[in-house]
This record gives C-alpha cells, sequence and structure tokens, in this order.
C-alpha cells in the first residue's frame, strides 16, 4: 500500500512541475519567472523551482493563488497531460493574447 501512495505522489509531484512548466510559456514572464511565482506565493525561489522539478508540493492555498495566476483550475494543475494536451494549451493560450 504505501509503494502505491508513494507513486502517486510521485506522479502528482512530476505533473504539477510539467504544468506549470507549460503554462510558464504561454504566460509573458517578466525577466524572472521562478522569482514571480515565489512573490505571489510568498515562498522563496528554491521552494518554487522544487516545485517545478518535481521535488515538493505547494501547500493548497499557493496551489490556488498558481491556478489564478495561470486562469486554470488546480484540479488541471495537478493533472498529468499529454504532450498533445500540453502543447494545445500553449497554441491556444498564445492564440487567446
Amino acid at each position: 500500500m504505501r509503494k502505491v501512495r508513494d507513486d502517486r505522489y510521485d506522479v502528482l509531484r512530476n505533473a504539477l512541475g510539467e504544468n506549470i512548466k507549460t503554462l510558464s510559456m504561454t504566460k509573458k514572464w517578466n525577466e524572472k519567472p521562478v522569482s514571480t511565482l515565489a512573490d505571489l506565493c510568498g515562498v522563496t525561489q528554491s521552494n518554487v523551482s522544487n516545485w517545478i522539478a518535481g521535488r515538493s508540493l505547494p501547500n493548497v492555498l499557493q496551489l490556488s493563488i498558481i491556478a489564478e495566476y495561470f486562469g486554470v483550475t488546480m484540479e488541471w494543475l495537478i493533472q498529468k497531460h499529454t504532450k498533445e494536451e500540453l502543447m494545445e494549451t500553449i497554441i491556444d493560450r498564445k492564440d487567446s493574447d
């Protein structure tokens, strides 16, 4: 049972990191994207880097702030998406700018 829970946690962390990376391509970032999210969430840049790398997860409030910033749901942020779905997200968001 512990192994299944650990595997799910790994999938969740990796999905969140990939989704933040993908969404960052759709946003007009200032010079420092990690700094922007860190400021919004009230954490260090190291925390944000760890989220993106899949080493840790934000808390629920931070996840809510990230979702609102990117204009997606918290559920979308933590779901694993196919590469095609992620590319479609990038294209759709760039077209709407």
